[in-house]
C-alpha cells in the first residue's frame, strides 16, 4: 500500500511504475482514525521527499511501532529521529532505485524490529517537558541566561 499526496507528479509516476500490480495507492490526505488504522497494517512507512520542514507522518508512524525510510539525512525529522543510533533507516529512492531499496528492508525482519522499538521510545520520549529541556540546555550552552 502507498498512501499520500502527491505533491511532483513525475516523480509519482515513476515510482508507481516500479510497484507490484497489487499495490494499493491512496492519493489523499488522511483523518485520524483513517492514519491509524493503516499505520497498524503497517511494516515500513516510506518518505521519500528531499526536503521537509519537519515530517511529521515519520513521528506517528513511530508512534506507532512502523519504522520510517527516508531518502535524504537532512529532513527535519532527522534531528529527532537519527539515522546513526537506529532510530530511522536511510536509502536511495531515486525512481531507478526505491525497489531495490525497500525490498533490501523488507528482507531484513530482525533490523525493521530494531528501528521500530528504538524510534517508539524516541518518539514517546519527545513531549513538552523534553522539549523544554532541550532549548533550556541549549540556552546554556551558549551563554544566552
Amino acid at each position: 500500500m502507498m498512501v499520500g499526496s502527491v505533491c511532483d507528479d513525475v516523480y509519482a509516476k515513476q515510482v508507481y511504475s516500479t510497484l507490484p500490480s497489487q499495490t494499493v495507492i491512496v492519493n489523499k490526505f488522511l483523518s485520524s482514525e483513517e492514519l491509524i488504522s493503516i499505520l497498524d497494517q503497517t511494516v515500513l512507512m516510506i518518505h521519500p521527499p528531499l526536503y521537509d520542514a519537519f515530517g511529521m507522518t515519520i513521528s506517528e508512524a513511530a508512534a506507532s511501532g512502523v519504522p520510517s525510510l527516508i531518502h535524504h539525512k537532512n529532513i527535519g525529522a532527522s534531528s529527532l529521529f537519527r539515522v546513526e543510533e537506529g532510530e530511522i533507516l536511510h536509502g536511495d529512492m531515486s525512481s531507478s532505485s526505491i525497489h531495490d531499496c525497500v525490498k533490501s528492508y523488507l528482507e531484513s525482519s530482525e533490523k525493521l524490529m530494531e528501528v521500530s522499538e528504538k524510534a517508539k521510545v524516541r518518539a514517546l520520549s519527545w513531549n513538552v517537558n523534553a522539549y523544554a529541556e532541550g532549548l533550556e540546555s541549549t540556552i546554556k550552552k551558549k551563554h544566552l541566561v
